[in-house]
């Protein structure tokens, strides 16, 4: 198979910007790395780029989303329980205190390097639900997906 990347495998008509997924998925879809992490690990060590993208902190972050009219959700956490060791009930007091206003129970955990299993998975999203079950939290479920055709593997409960 072609390894380039073309345009079009980046760039679809609906979306006319370039993030980090949108070039690693096309070359998980090629069969050149195994995991997303390997290709992000790859990228980040063998491409420059000589951009830096500030990222405002999270009350800031809390405050933009709600003043534009949205509600401010803590996304996939999981990640930053697994990967990062962050207990969930203090991270969720401390953004509630900032404006946050739900977490993300239900994720699609399952296939990433720091969740290979079903049962990793649902042992995870039980974690979550008995944290956010604490506090007076909107909880929603979510499929991270980039691309139509992702939509259609996501079934609801």
């Amino acid at each position: 198979p072609e390894a380039g990347l073309r345009e079009e495998d980046i760039f679809t008509p609906e979306r006319d910007t370039c993030m980090m997924p949108h070039v690693i998925h096309p070359l998980l879809d090629r069969g050149l790395f195994g995991s997303y992490r390997e290709a992000k690990r790859w990228i980040k060590q063998n491409v420059p780029v000589p951009l830096d993208v500030p990222k405002p902190p999270v009350p800031d972050m809390i405050r933009l989303v709600r003043r534009a009219g949205g509600m401010a959700v803590l996304a996939h956490p999981g990640f930053l329980m697994r990967e990062a060791g962050l207990a969930l009930a203090p991270l969720l007091q401390e953004f509630i205190g900032w404006g946050l206003e739900g977490v993300e129970v239900e994720y699609r955990y399952r296939g990433s390097s720091a969740f290979a299993t079903a049962a990793e998975e649902r042992d995870i999203v039980a974690e979550i639900r008995d944290a956010a079950g604490r506090f007076p939290l909107v909880q929603t479920r979510g499929s991270d997906a980039h691309k139509p055709e992702e939509m259609e593997i996501f079934h609801y409960l």
